[in-house]
């Protein structure tokens, strides 16, 4: 089992709230190292057909080749001058007209040029190619701004105080000269992101030049001379820009912008044609820049897919709706009310109102005491807020929350932990939630930040699991009322516990507990091991790796298909985290091989077949301004590995156990037919034809290439993919892939 992550190819700059899995990659695919990396680059630099990677850091930057398969080996010390600065803008292209890919690296200080001798060994022509200027670049773009054939370089500078950008125009053979006194606006700015191209449509390289305020748009008149038309042609938004991309997003001939803002909302400008940018961010973008504490999956438009409700922090929470490859769009609308002066906790999915689809209950509370809410499904993900009519007004501050038939009569009840008097609502069966605290709860005031239901003495109803400052453990009587047996039941422990998952980790039959600990501090989690009878013995030290994580939120779950739980850790101060059962309790951190290293701020995380393979992918929602994630699971997976164009050759990467076999098909359109033992057979069956099959390698890799025709009106047009891996065979994801002519 491994795991991909689906990420921005730029730093959030996505056209939709996730973005497909095609972009992920494997952890162990990359060399080690611990460097502080800024810039990358990617391009067939030793001429072998593959995507090689030039990674600018701060001291010596790095070359890593492609094998191929996109496997990477570092061949810096070889290939690369032993050269030490602060890498923050990396560019290649031809710039000496040899034919093979050179570098321009912008550096805190004199940029750098570095010449391939066409086999990725590469000389540094600095001193004689590149005037001696001394700039704090942070982005670099490349092309033939004066219209003579060959490269020139457009540099951002700025990244810490405002400097005026510069253009070098390439004089013949890599000799640049500088003729930013002549040839650009005299402005001083912070600039982070540039990029060329043709926005006005008269047939030279304009810039867009993506700053920390106003951005900006430079005209070319032809020969590389700019003018600023920043006034006329862009609208005026002060944001801080860290990503500029050009493209035809509308389709309709010209470049429109997107741009990526750090902590701020991405923005997306549509070209009229002319060159002249309309801010179209609040119709055609959804809003991503979240601070996520609490998410849940469920099919709540009863497609047969699992969806996402995404709880905030005052901030509008989200309905992200699955497309069945594990795609999502926001499809938040009217139909879950902003309240953004509240923070929202915790997030459940349940029939409450016995229907047959999925409500939604909302905690509320962290800083300031709110209302809890209900929004009952109107059976295709659209939600009514019945909080007012359906709930007891009670003002609190929720941390979390658990569903269950706890009274035995056959609706989900709630148990809502509090800061402060825990609560339980019991269900009349249509909704209707009447407060039960005062006679089905100990009297106790505390800090429960995490609710876990489940039978944990055996005794056929549901018990209650509580994470706070101190642990607890509450035994149901049978009919909702619940006895605190935590000084008999619970090893003691002082530890800040952040969540509770239950579930039966050494395979006895009984319901064990993993608490993640720590929150804001790094704390060792903890697993309890149940008797049978609901006592807990404390077996951290034998069966937990020794980590000290910032932990917010713990998921348990079958994610390697061999019959036990295994725990995905969300963390907020270290990298989220994968511990693999191996059957008897005992869990094993395959974090370095198993799934990315990514230094996000994880509140919540949640488990969950997104992309219908069969396995368990994982959904991510982070704090402080950072994205939701999709980590999609490698046990069985199908994904392109660039983007289809016309006229190139097109690459599929599958995924499926070590030295297995692989039947690989395609179609015209897709469709959902269960094929029983296998899976969801998502391929039209009346154009559905077999493309190749093979064996996987010992690792469980395997790859097909196809040419894309250079034909035109193939454009647009997307044929739909699906593969059967085994043993056992069971079909992987469907894949899309619709040609361009990028």
């Amino acid at each position: 089992m491994r795991f991909q992550t689906a990420v921005p190819l730029v730093l959030l700059l996505l056209p939709a709230p996730l973005p497909a899995q095609r972009f992920g990659f494997t952890h162990q695919m990359l060399p080690a190292d611990a460097d502080d990396s800024r810039a990358v680059a990617l391009g067939d630099v030793d001429g072998d057909g593959d995507l090689d990677a030039f990674v600018g850091v701060t001291g010596q930057d790095r070359l890593v080749l492609n094998d191929g398969a996109g496997v990477f080996s570092d061949v810096t010390s070889t290939n690369l001058p032993p050269l030490s600065g602060a890498t923050k803008a990396v560019s290649l292209g031809d710039l000496d007209g040899d034919g093979d890919l050179d570098a321009f690296v912008g550096n805190s200080g004199q940029d750098r040029l570095e010449f391939n001798d066409g086999t990725g060994v590469f000389t540094d022509a600095t001193g004689t190619n590149l005037p001696a200027l001394f700039d704090d670049t942070s982005a670099v773009a490349l092309g033939d701004v004066d219209g003579d054939g060959d490269v020139d370089a457009y540099v951002g500078n700025g990244s810490s105080n405002p400097l005026q950008n510069r253009l070098y125009l390439n004089v013949g053979n890599g000799v640049y000269a500088d003729v930013t006194a002549t040839n650009l606006p005299a402005l001083l700015d912070n600039s982070w992101a540039v990029a060329l191209g043709d926005v006005d449509g008269d047939g030279d390289l304009d810039v867009f030049v993506g700053n920390f305020g106003q951005d900006r748009l430079h005209l070319n008149g032809g020969t590389g001379a700019f003018a600023d038309v920043t006034t006329t042609n862009l609208p005026v938004v002060l944001d801080a820009t860290f990503a500029v991309a050009l493209g035809d997003v509308d389709g309709d001939g010209d470049l429109d912008a997107l741009v990526g803002n750090y902590g701020q909302q991405q923005r997306l400008h549509l070209n009229g044609g002319t060159g002249t940018f309309t801010d179209v961010t609040a119709t055609n973008l959804p809003v991503l820049v979240d601070w996520t504490n609490a998410v849940a999956l469920g099919d709540v438009d009863g497609d047969g897919d699992l969806d996402a409700l995404v709880g905030n922090n005052g901030q509008q929470n989200r309905l992200q709706l699955n497309a069945g490859g594990g795609t999502f769009a926001d499809a938040t609308g009217g139909d879950l009310p902003p309240l953004v002066s509240e923070t929202t906790t915790a997030v459940v999915l349940g029939d409450v109102d016995g229907d047959g689809d999925l409500d939604a209950f909302l905690g509320s509370g962290s800083s300031g005491l709110y209302l809890d809410r209900l929004y009952l499904n109107q059976g295709t993900g659209a939600y009514t807020d019945v909080t007012a009519t359906n709930l007891p007004a009670l003002v609190d501050n929720t941390w979390d929350l658990a569903l269950g038939d706890v009274d035995a009569d056959g609706d989900l009840d709630v148990f809502v932990g509090n800061f402060g008097q825990d609560r339980l609502y019991l269900n009349g069966g249509t909704a209707m939630f009447a407060d039960a605290t005062a006679t089905n709860l100990p009297a106790l005031i505390g800090a429960t930040t995490s609710v876990a239901l489940g039978d944990v003495d055996g005794d056929g109803d549901l018990d209650t699991f509580l994470g706070g400052a101190q642990e607890r453990l509450y035994l149901n009587g049978g009919t909702g009322l619940f006895a605190d047996a935590t000084g008999t039941n619970l090893p003691g422990s002082a530890d800040p516990t952040q969540a509770i998952a239950l579930g039966d980790v050494d395979g006895d039959g009984d319901l064990d507990a993993f608490v993640g600990n720590g929150g804001f501090q790094g704390r060792q989690n903890r697993l309890h091991v149940n008797s049978g009878t609901g006592v807990f013995a404390d077996v951290t030290a034998t069966n937990l790796p020794a980590v000290l994580d910032g932990t917010f939120d713990v998921a348990l779950g079958d994610v390697d298909g061999d019959g036990d739980p295994d725990a995905l850790i969300g963390n907020w101060s270290e990298p989220d985290r994968l511990h693999e059962n191996d059957g008897t309790g005992a869990f094993a951190d395959v974090t370095p091989t198993n799934l990315p290293i990514l230094s996000d701020a994880t509140r919540a995380v949640a488990l969950g077949d997104v992309d219908g393979d069969g396995d368990l992918d994982g959904f991510v929602g982070a704090g402080s301004g950072f994205v939701e994630r999709i980590y999609t699971n490698l046990s069985r997976q199908l994904a392109w590995r660039g983007i289809p164009r016309a006229g190139k050759l097109q690459v599929l990467d599958l995924w499926g156990p070590g030295n297995g076999t692989w039947l690989l098909a395609a179609s015209a359109g897709s469709a959902s037919v269960p094929v029983p033992s296998v899976g969801t057979l998502r391929l039209l069956p009346s154009t559905l034809f077999i493309v190749a099959g093979g064996t996987l390698d010992p690792q469980g890799r395997a790859d097909v290439s196809f040419p894309v025709p250079a034909n035109p009106a193939l454009v647009g047009l997307s044929l739909y993919w699906q593969a059967l891996v085994g043993p056992p065979l069971r079909f992987t994801n469907l894949e899309i892939a619709t040609v361009t002519n990028l």
